[in-house]
């Protein structure tokens, strides 16, 4: 599977993206997540997960070079599950350098999530748990 789109990172996610040091896992505080270029369901988001180094080293991701990625965790409304669907989706997104100073936002993917996109046997409060004890706070 690769990226199903592509479009300029705004200003105020490239700020939020040039605090990234290290490759650790941060928490997005939900305040900040309008920062980002368009989200999949963002009403159905219950947290969002990112690393990255801006200024280093790069990770590829379905072809993209990225700087830094994220993963959106959403719980799926009963009414909107097909058959078989769990209740929590991973949704992956990578951010790549584009050829001025900015950057790009590459996503949604259902590849490459930390956890898997459909993290089966797993409530979406015990994904989001996961997620943040590998994380190493917030950004």
């Amino acid at each position: 599977m690769s990226f199903e789109s592509s479009q300029p990172l705004p200003s105020s996610g490239q700020a939020l993206l040039k605090k990234l040091d290290t490759c650790q896992i941060r928490e997005v505080p939900k305040e900040k997540w309008k920062l980002f270029a368009p989200i999949e369901r963002l009403e159905s988001i219950q947290a969002i997960f990112i690393s990255g180094d801006a200024y280093g080293s790069t990770k590829y991701f379905e072809g993209v070079r990225a700087v830094a990625a994220m993963d959106v965790v959403i719980k799926e409304e009963p009414r909107k599950r097909k058959p078989g669907e769990p209740p929590t989706n991973i949704y992956h997104y990578a951010f790549e350098k584009d050829e001025g100073d900015g950057l790009t936002q590459w996503g949604p993917s259902r590849d490459e999530t930390i956890l898997g996109h459909w993290p089966l046997g797993k409530s979406t409060e015990t994904v989001i748990r996961d997620y943040r004890r590998l994380s190493d706070g917030t950004i």
